[in-house]
């Protein structure tokens, strides 16, 4: 995930849930309980899935 991002050009913050607990937090609060989580503003994107990614980043044609 990390790495498409970076690839694609995209700022991105990561958080670790195992070292952050209000990252744990959070997940829970939006009933998401699996990993990894991508937030593009308030969309969710659960796993790893680039088409998803583009489409919320705006990119998709």
């Amino acid at each position: 995930m990390k790495a498409w991002l970076s690839r694609a050009g995209v700022p991105h913050v990561v958080r670790d849930i195992g070292e952050d607990p209000s990252a744990y937090d959070e997940l829970a609060a939006l009933q998401i309980l699996s990993i990894p989580v991508t937030l593009v503003g308030d969309t969710p994107i659960v796993g790893f899935n680039p088409r998803a990614l583009e489409e919320a980043l705006g990119r998709r044609q």
